[in-house]
């Protein structure tokens, strides 16, 4: 069962990733369900993702240099990732159910 929830998030944060010539910024996303918006999968050791010390598996993208990404399409997405540099994102973390 997957239960959908419309809650705000606990928090919403700014980051900035400064991608290495010929090197990605070593964090992966996946779309939701509806093919719409992504979430953070995961980081890569020694990526500047995890560097950052901010983001964690499970955040939300928000924002990809100011542009509202949770309404769009996972193939929009991965191509303004791939475009910017350096990768302005905003995201947001919601608080687990097991808190």
């Amino acid at each position: 069962m997957t239960v959908l929830r419309h809650e705000k998030p606990t928090e919403e944060y700014e980051v900035e990733i400064q991608k290495k010539s010929g090197r990605g910024a070593g964090i992966c996303f996946a779309a939701f369900r509806s093919g719409k918006g992504a979430y953070v999968t995961e980081l890569m050791p020694g990526g500047q993702a995890i560097e950052t010390g901010k983001i964690c598996k499970g955040d939300h993208l928000i924002t990809i240099s100011g542009l509202d990404v949770r309404d769009v399409s996972f193939d929009d997405i991965a191509f303004h990732l791939k475009i910017s540099n350096p990768l302005q994102l905003k995201l947001a973390r919601y608080k687990s159910a097991k808190q």
